[in-house]
């Protein structure tokens, strides 16, 4: 009997089920496209890096596509990277307790993209404050703690810009 035609698939980390790669490489490529664009105008820790450095900032960042009810983070664990949310629903946890549920459509709109787990890499050797799990599929910028300081070893004034937005974004949220 003729077998059905199946796509070629890969397994994305994070990911329980596998993706037809021509979907993989056409999400990587859109998430490119659009990453130079989104940190400039929609991530608010970014929001002060000079149009010129943004390319070389969106280059630190790796695109992951995550099953719900993926820890990201968990609480008092030593941050080694962090994230912008672009689509999906996150939960954040203080205490085992839920706080707060951050959800981004995914379409592009002028609202602002939420970043997790920034505060452990700017404070250099921090913990977590927080858990933070996915309640529903999620796409994430992913940037290393390793890409991030050497950001800031080519770039260090950026720095103090970031922790100026971070006490701003935290100041906010209190």
């Amino acid at each position: 009997a003729p077998r059905a035609h199946r796509p070629r698939t890969q397994r994305q980390h994070g990911a329980a089920a596998s993706v037809p790669l021509w979907a993989t490489v056409r999400t990587v490529f859109l998430a490119s496209l659009l990453t130079r664009r989104r940190l400039a105008r929609q991530v608010s820790l970014f929001s002060q890096v000079a149009s010129d450095n943004l390319a070389r900032v969106a280059q630190l960042f790796e695109f992951r596509e995550v099953n719900p009810e993926a820890t990201l983070m968990t609480q008092g664990e030593l941050g080694t990277s962090f994230f912008v949310l672009l689509a999906g629903s996150i939960g954040i946890y203080k205490d085992k307790l839920h706080v707060k549920t951050v959800d981004v459509s995914g379409e592009l709109s002028k609202e602002l993209l939420p970043v997790i787990g920034e505060s452990a890499l700017i404070k250099y050797n921090a913990t977590r404050d927080a858990t933070v799990m996915t309640e529903s599929a999620c796409q994430l910028l992913v940037c290393r703690s390793n890409h991030f300081k050497e950001l800031l070893r080519l770039m260090p004034r950026l720095k103090q810009q970031l922790m100026e937005v971070h006490l701003a974004k935290k100041r906010q949220s209190e």
